[in-house]
């Protein structure tokens, strides 16, 4: 269950435009607390204030409204319809990330010792890794 803290950092981050940190500070967690915001976002507590605020069927129907936005232009006293194609590749661009389609793209750099330049250059440019080798 969220504590009265996380709801008022909740409603801090808002006032605040996202930041965190700061939004911490102003809800009572020290100072050091507010410099490892992971701790508050990692928390039972925030995920089910999270949940309540944000349910997975809100969240779906706003992305499938969103996926088929339109822009209304008035023209000439005509009223003329267009995909909005900004707004729905955003929608699906979020959608993605929830349903975690996107490959990682984190690559950790101990996985490129003992690669020659060659494999190094090879690697960039085709993305495929040499046989001997596997990038996490």
């Amino acid at each position: 269950m969220p504590t009265l803290r996380q709801k008022l950092a909740a409603s801090k981050i808002v006032e605040n435009r996202g930041n965190i940190g700061k939004s911490m500070r102003e809800a009572g967690y020290s100072p050091n607390t507010a410099k490892n915001p992971q701790n508050l976002i990692n928390s039972m507590g925030w995920q089910e204030l999270m949940d309540q605020c944000f349910p997975d069927e809100k969240i779906a129907k706003t992305l499938g409204q969103q996926i088929s936005a339109t822009k209304i232009v008035f023209y000439n006293k005509k009223k003329y319809s267009f995909p909005d194609n900004d707004a729905r590749l955003r929608a699906l661009d979020q959608s993605f990330k929830l349903k975690q389609k996107y490959k990682p793209t984190q690559i950790e750099l101990n996985s490129f010792a003992g690669w020659t330049n060659k494999e190094l250059e090879t690697y960039a440019v085709t993305g495929v890794a040499p046989e001997r080798f596997s990038v996490v």
